[in-house]
């Protein structure tokens, strides 16, 4: 008996910090060396409103992908924009930092930039879209300005982290569910392991008030999930799990 309540209490304990995982970071950044990934750049910014609680990272671009082997591919042109591949992501997260749910029917766009570039709509709540020009990636040819924006790729956030690190520095990350898109479809990006994205901002993060903070770039890759959330998949605590489902909400 006294064993079982250990187990037990062992248990209880990694419930409690896998459902603390929204208010601290996930650890997405060490894994900035897996392939393939994409490094977005220094443009856009980290827009929190609290009056509806909407978190959402605002015209940024995709600079390049770096393939398995070492192949570096440029997927955008930051001098007039011609291939241009966009990166958008939008969450619900609370007064205290807490993830609440992903996006339906949102709108990402990327006008700041060029307000010739069009919007996109997805019920994802991260988009990576090719929206003017053309691409070539591991001998797949994407063609924005023939039939309009491709989606590279899409997915659901499923868990979120965030952290201060001094009065003008703070990260974000995020672990996506399964993907789809145009690079998942040719064999580019892998389904497994999941995917997961960090961005370093300018700036503290403050959820009591609404923000609108520089992103000063990031990374996108495959990525084991940290250790407390893959034993939420165990049989000893996969219950504890159902507790922390995501749903989404109306945008």
């Amino acid at each position: 008996m006294r064993k079982l309540l250990m187990v037990m209490a062992v248990i209880m304990a990694v419930v409690m910090v896998a459902g603390m995982a929204s208010a601290t970071l996930l650890g997405i950044a060490q894994y900035t060396g897996n392939r393939p990934d994409v490094k977005y750049d220094n443009k856009g910014y980290l827009v929190y409103d609290a009056s509806s609680d909407l978190l959402e990272l605002q015209n940024s671009v995709d600079e390049l992908i770096r393939l398995p082997g070492g192949t570096e591919v440029t997927i955008t042109d930051e001098m007039d924009y011609d291939p241009v591949v966009g990166f958008g992501l939008a969450i619900y997260v609370d007064e205290n930092g807490n993830f609440t749910g992903g996006v339906t029917g949102h709108t990402y766009s990327w006008k700041a930039l060029d307000n010739n570039l069009p919007t996109y709509t997805s019920d994802y709540d991260m988009v990576e879209v090719l929206l003017r020009g053309e691409i070539t990636v591991a001998g797949n040819t994407y063609n924005a300005d023939d039939n309009g924006p491709v989606l590279l790729l899409g997915a659901d956030v499923e868990r979120f982290g965030w952290a201060n690190f001094g009065s003008n520095s703070s990260q974000v990350d995020f672990l996506f569910g399964p993907v789809a898109g145009a690079w998942v479809d040719d064999g580019i990006w892998p389904t497994s392991p999941a995917t997961g994205a960090f961005a370093d901002i300018a700036g503290t993060l403050d959820w009591s008030t609404s923000f609108n903070l520089e992103n000063k770039g990031g990374d996108k890759m495959p990525t084991p999930e940290p250790a407390t959330l893959l034993l939420l998949g165990t049989g000893l605590i996969g219950l504890a799990g159902l507790g922390r489902r995501k749903f989404k909400k109306g945008s």
